[in-house]
């Protein structure tokens, strides 16, 4: 289903993206700084086109780390810059790590990012961030060695003898 929504406004968003695209790298070219480039296209928007300049700016060749820490820094929530970036391209995983290293730059929560983070890769469709603070620790099952059953070697000597 993500998938399916993914290609959809990838189909519908491409032009669109494109232009915005070229327009960044000229922009860009000109000397703007990209939070110059990234402010000017949010107000031209009315602040409600944060996917689609985070995945134009991607399109435009800045880094994934780039985009994430500024679009943290503007308050561009977790599930935004993930799905935008995965858009573009880049790997669920490599998002990830992007806004992580992000916000570990800007001082934010570690545990309340990766709470987002986690939210995101188990439920992109929700696209809201999660409930604050951290979720509780699941409680894992401690492994066992396996017990041998007949047939097996129980002198290592058996295995391989010494040399005589």
């Amino acid at each position: 289903m993500r998938n399916l929504l993914i290609w959809i406004l990838t189909v519908f968003a491409l032009p669109a993206v494109a232009d915005m695209a070229a327009d960044f790298e000229a922009e860009l070219k000109a000397g703007k700084t990209v939070e110059a480039v990234y402010a000017e296209a949010s107000e031209a928007c009315g602040g409600n086109c944060d996917a689609d300049i985070i995945e134009a700016l991607y399109e435009a060749g800045i880094t994934k780390e780039t985009i994430a820490l500024i679009a943290l820094n503007r308050g561009v929530d977790v599930a935004t810059i993930m799905s935008s970036l995965e858009a573009a391209g880049v790997s669920v995983a490599d998002a990830g790590a992007a806004i992580q290293g992000a916000a570990q730059a800007l001082g934010l929560n570690p545990e309340t990012v990766q709470d987002a983070i986690l939210a995101y890769t188990t439920d992109p469709d929700t696209n809201q961030a999660p409930a604050a603070g951290p979720l509780p620790a699941v409680a894992l099952p401690t492994p066992t060695a396996p017990t041998p059953t007949g047939g097996g070697v129980s002198d290592p000597d058996e295995v391989s003898p010494a040399a005589g």
